[in-house]
């Protein structure tokens, strides 16, 4: 528990609509600067907003980053200068804390066989296709752990509320209970989903909703091949006779 960290009071340039779905990996680059850390950071909306719950593999990184990085002003220049470079608001300044210290529950993270929920990994690219990087899908939540016995209608029940459902994916968890890939048909109202679904005690389980992963847009691979029979061939450089 002391290797997870939780960041709040992101840049407004990391949490505009345009910049979201790259949010995680600028925290994973800002933190990674201290030590490395198991994976990419969970964004999920806490009770002040936005938050990433990220956990590093050794516990002194993690105490290094909370000394070095809380209280730092990481607002660009262009933000700066709205405000005739007056000096931060607390609220402005980036928050990092131990999370059991911040009386966080992080359950799972960083116990041994233990992980905690996340969406699934998007597949694997497909032959003759460049390598594609994960980024945050906008308008998709991921919400487990929900019954065993629960379908498609039964989860839309719980998260029309929030937003037109476009598309939900049931998938089965490990040690029973099942997961669902809720799309929604705007990113405002996923979230909405992500605020008020995150946290939330169904039948005795504590739901955790993130935002779903979704691959990069395809990229063909060229490969360029050329044969010998096609190369021009060598030529000696001409000379005049000489007696």
């Amino acid at each position: 528990a002391d290797r997870a960290v939780v960041a709040r009071n992101f840049p407004q340039a990391w949490i505009a609509k345009t910049a979201m779905e790259t949010l995680p990996k600028k925290v994973q680059t800002l933190l990674e600067r201290i030590g490395p850390l198991e994976g990419p950071p969970q964004i999920i909306h806490g009770p002040t907003g936005l938050e990433a719950l990220a956990h590093f593999k050794l516990p002194e990184n993690a105490r290094d980053a909370v000394q070095t990085l809380h209280g730092t002003d990481l607002r660009t220049v262009a933000e700066k200068r709205e405000v005739n470079f007056q000096a931060p608001k607390d609220s402005e300044r980036f928050w990092l804390r131990i999370a059991s210290d911040a009386g966080v529950s992080v359950p799972g993270v960083g116990a041994p066989g233990v992980q905690p929920p996340r969406a699934p990994v998007p597949p694997a690219p497909a032959p003759g296709m460049a390598p594609r990087r994960s980024r945050v899908k906008p308008n998709g939540v991921y919400l487990s752990p929900l019954p065993k016995n629960w379908a498609e209608p039964d989860v839309k029940i719980l998260a029309g509320p929030y937003g037109n459902v476009t598309q939900v994916q049931m998938d089965d968890l490990e040690g029973g209970g099942r997961g669902a890939l809720i799309d929604y048909s705007s990113e405002a109202a996923a979230a909405a989903a992500l605020g008020n679904l995150n946290g939330l005690s169904l039948l005795g389980a504590r739901l955790r909703c993130v935002m779903q992963q979704e691959l990069e847009p395809e990229r063909p691979l060229y490969r360029f091949i050329a044969f010998l029979d096609e190369l021009a061939p060598l030529t000696r450089p001409t000379a005049e006779p000489r007696l």
